[in-house]
């Protein structure tokens, strides 16, 4: 652990650089500035391949096979209000060039517009110069109104790198004009992750300083306050990542708005603006129980049978009169808050809730943009990002105190999660896996291969955590049995030990927060996706299976929720013994979770084979700031121990025998092993016993105390 002062560094040229615009733009508030790169992630283009996103008949699939567009960026400026009225930026002016002006919205639709520089009518000059400038996509300002001594960011998408080393901007507000240079490089250092304590006095930070081994972080600052006395700053060349904790002076409100730094000893300075948030982990679903509004016994056996199973947020998309009914309901209201059920809604109180876990933007907005007229093919992909940064403002004046999602698909991927990433408070991505293998089987056999593992997941999981972070990210994960409506066909449903690695998966990607899509069980298997509610509607086997594994999934995945909320993926040095693949996060400066999944496992459209791998290892390389003196696993039935030893910095694991998945956690919190238990005994244990007796029905679940 070290926590060093900036003054024994010596700053490299851009360092100096940075810190001459910084004391040059002081007066006028600006805290630092950026151009953030898309980080190209080369080994997954085998999955870039569009399909049944780009509907057949509308437009011509086969033109996005190996879809290839050059990557871009974004360019970030923080400020803090240094006077004594609120601050409003009213434009931005790239190089001189209004994008309030520039980047238009088509009355090509009523609702949902989209907007894009190709709508403002402008000469080919024009156009060319905003192409060298890196082609703007859209831009926005959190919070738009920023009050007397907080901050703001303004943001700044572009479809390309511009070709210029440094781009000049100017912000608009109504007592004049802020100038700031943005230097254009693609080795700026990053805030990977922030989250806060429960209690919202404390953050915890992950720094990442890619290509430049051996720097050191010396300086934190929060809101343009130095606040590098009350930090712990880890710091080890052999990790990726840099955690910091920082003691806040006072609690902050949910919701609100700061700016977080870092400066290194290279003079680079990684700046973030972030949103606080201090709620639980996510373990949601999509869909409902069917049923008629009248009926509210329906949506209550709905609520505790998801409560029981582990489930603690309704996603959108309910689909069913009942299940609405009873959420609006004043019983169904005083249940939910008993039992500690929160929702996400599209709509400021809609059913009825007035504590929502999440408000909804929009879902898939990149399955819309290729609908436009008037825009370049390969130009379209953020047409309607414009609209959802209107509509997240209007969310946000109706509730400040609530952080908001925007859900994206798979079409013109993997840009839309780098043009859509930065958009919202919480990235959520969809990456149906058993929709990808029922597509090889049924129309690509040549893609059998490539499909045989779930690492389809990892790939899009991983550059959506890119592209958002330090935000969270939320993963969708399919629970259906696919239905063919034209033949009747249909596809099996996700097997245990599947899911369950598509989890590990999310969860080393770096995901926040999980979801089910669905649990509707269409009547007869008419409708395409006939969800995991088949298992209690029609007593489906295949379905009751994966029912089975999402509630135990949720049981340990929601006992390190702790540590989980707080996590950032890192490239800690591990040496595993036997086919099992890890991947390490970092939860704060104490603790390391170790995620394994067996890798001798094949998936096919029967289902998946996989055979145990027997007496595993690994060696762990543990960080410099980090003494290990506890390891043990969380599993479904709580935690239990693991064979250690540890020499020098090395920490040696006995997994024996792995069959699907392992949670390992190496800490030096000598009280988070109790701390865990007592979670699981109290919130999780009577349920786990409930699904685990044979023939016995979901346990009935317990108000929260």
């Amino acid at each position: 652990m070290c926590a060093r002062m900036a003054g024994c560094s010596c700053l490299a040229t851009l360092g100096v650089w940075l810190t001459a615009c910084a004391a040059m733009a002081a007066e006028q508030g600006v805290l630092g500035a950026y151009f953030r790169v898309d980080e190209p992630f080369p080994d997954y283009a085998v999955y870039w391949h569009e399909g049944w996103t780009t509907p057949d008949g509308e437009i011509d699939n086969a033109r996005y096979e190996g879809f290839k567009e050059p990557l871009g960026g974004s360019l970030h400026v923080f400020l803090k209000n240094t006077t004594s009225k609120p601050l409003v930026i009213e434009d931005v002016l790239l190089d001189g060039i209004s994008l309030k002006k520039v980047i238009v919205f088509s009355e090509q639709r009523k609702n949902r517009k989209p907007a894009s520089i190709y709508f403002a009518g402008l000469p080919q000059d024009t156009m060319d110069h905003l192409f060298a400038l890196g082609e703007p996509i859209w831009w926005k300002v959190e919070p738009n109104k920023v009050p007397p001594g907080q901050t703001s960011e303004v943001v700044v998408r572009l479809r390309t790198v511009p070709r210029h080393s440094s781009l000049p901007l100017t912000l608009i507000h109504a007592g004049g004009k802020i100038d700031v240079s943005v230097p254009v490089t693609d080795k700026h250092p990053r805030i990977a992750g922030a989250s806060f304590s429960p209690s919202r006095d404390n953050v915890y930070l992950h720094f990442r300083h890619r290509g430049r081994p051996g720097t050191a972080l010396v300086r934190i600052v929060f809101d343009g306050a130095d606040l590098t006395k009350s930090a712990a700053i880890g710091r080890d060349p052999a990790v990726d990542v840099v955690p910091a904790a920082i003691r806040l002076p006072r609690p902050m409100e949910p919701a609100s708005f700061h700016c977080v730094q870092g400066v290194f000893d290279d003079g680079a300075t990684a700046s973030a603006g972030v949103r606080v948030w201090a709620d639980e982990f996510a373990y949601g679903i999509w869909g409902g129980k069917p049923g008629k509004a009248n009926d509210l016994s329906i949506g209550q056996s709905y609520l505790e049978e998801l409560v029981a199973h582990n489930i603690n947020v309704q996603m959108p998309q309910v689909g069913s009169p009942a299940v609405q009914a009873f959420n609006k309901s004043e019983v169904g209201q005083r249940q939910l808050k008993a039992l500690g059920f929160r929702t996400v809604i599209d709509e400021h109180q809609k059913w009825g809730q007035k504590d929502p876990y999440l408000y909804f933007i929009h879902d898939e907005p990149d399955c819309a943009d290729f609908r436009f007229e008037g825009i370049p093919e390969n130009k379209k992909i953020g047409a309607l990002a414009s609209w959802t940064i209107q509509r997240a403002n209007e969310l946000r004046m109706e509730d400040p105190g609530k952080l908001q999602m925007l859900n994206l698909d798979m079409t013109y991927k993997p840009q839309n999660w780098y043009i859509y990433g930065q958009v919202p408070d919480v990235l959520a991505a969809d990456p149906y896996y058993q929709n990808r293998l029922r597509t090889a089987y049924q129309e690509h056999p040549e893609r059998i291969k490539t499909y045989s593992k779930a690492t389809y997941v990892y790939a899009v999981a991983d550059v959506c955590r890119s592209a958002c972070e330090p935000n969270p990210l939320h993963i969708i994960l399919y629970s259906c049995s696919h239905v063919n409506n034209k033949d009747k066909v249909r596809f099996r449903f996700p097997t245990p030990p599947e899911k369950r690695i598509e989890v590990f998966y999310a969860l080393a990607a770096g995901a926040k927060g999980l979801s089910y899509w669905w649990y509707t069980p269409s009547d007869k298997g008419e409708k395409s996706a006939y969800g995991v509610g088949a298992a209690v509607q029609d007593g489906d086997p295949a379905a009751a299976a994966l029912y089975r594994e999402i509630a135990l999934l949720g049981a340990e995945v929601r006992t390190v929720d702790p540590l989980l909320v707080k996590s950032c993926p890192a490239e800690v040095p591990v040496e595993a013994k036997g086919a099992v693949w890890t991947r390490t996060l970092l939860a704060g400066m104490d603790s390391l979770v170790l995620l394994v999944v067996n890798d001798r496992y094949t998936n096919h459209d029967k289902g998946t084979d996989i055979k145990p791998v027997e007496k595993a290892a690994a060696s762990v390389g543990m960080p410099a700031w980090l003494k290990a003196t506890e390891v043990f696993e969380v599993t479904s039935q709580g935690t239990g121990d693991v064979k250690w030893t540890s020499a020098g910095t090395q920490v040696q694991l006995d997994l024996g025998k792995v069959d699907v998945t392992r949670l390992v956690i190496i800490t030096a919190d000598k009280g988070l092993r109790t701390e865990l238990q007592k979670r699981y005994t109290e919130q999780f244990a009577d349920r786990v016993k409930a699904l685990m007796q044979q023939g016995a029905g979901p346990a009935t679940p317990k108000a929260r105390k």
